[in-house]
């Protein structure tokens, strides 16, 4: 009986390929595994915008410290008299403050003051039209509403107020007054932003220049 060994060498032979076979998805699959693709998640910190970034400063007014607060240009400003202003010039005094210069101009009289405050090239005297020169680059031009005139030896007399200095102020003249209208001139170092403020009790106009 000679057929039983070959038999033997094709059953031999059928297990070891069915063997093969199933090793084989094992390879397949640890292969598909290593090739898959890695994704990582994108930087927070490379996309968030910098925290350092400063925003554009603008102009603005700027306030002293105790003070007024002055407009970012100087302009032209104005007030309106009351209805019962009739007061009379008596003093003019400048105070150099912390950051500006106060000029206080005192009336003596009902009412508060109107005024109109602008700078101008040149200044001149009421009713005569004579030139006002005074020291410093520029001059701030007031022409003030609702007083009247002093009675004979009363009132601020006309012309230079001594000692009126301060950081800004260089000198201040006194117009005197006209027609129900004083003026007063005041001498700066430059056009520097100024303030404009009327009151009653006492009756003043008070002109604050920014240093």
């Amino acid at each position: 009986m000679r057929l039983r060994p070959a038999l033997c060498l094709v059953t031999s032979a059928l297990l070891v390929g069915l063997a093969g076979c199933a090793a084989e998805p094992e390879s397949d699959a640890a292969s598909s595994s290593s090739s898959e693709p890695t994704s990582s998640a994108p930087s927070s910190s490379s996309s968030s915008p910098s925290s350092s970034s400063q925003p554009p400063t603008s102009s603005a007014p700027q306030t002293s410290p105790g003070g007024p607060t002055f407009p970012a240009q100087p302009a032209p400003t104005s007030g309106e008299p009351s209805p019962d202003a009739a007061a009379v010039l008596t003093s003019i005094s400048v105070t150099a403050e912390s950051g500006y210069d106060r000029v206080v101009i005192s009336f003596e009289g009902p009412g508060a003051p109107g005024f109109v405050a602008q700078y101008a090239e040149q200044a001149s005297r009421q009713g005569i039209g004579e030139p006002i020169e005074l020291p410093g680059e520029a001059m701030i031009d007031i022409r003030i509403s609702g007083t009247a005139i002093p009675s004979a030896g009363g009132g601020l007399v006309a012309g230079d107020v001594a000692g009126a200095t301060g950081t800004v102020v260089q000198a201040v003249f006194n117009d005197g007054t006209f027609e129900g209208q004083t003026h007063v001139v005041i001498g700066t170092t430059g056009q520097q932003p100024f303030v404009v403020t009327a009151q009653a009790n006492p009756a003043q106009v008070i002109v604050d220049i920014q240093a």
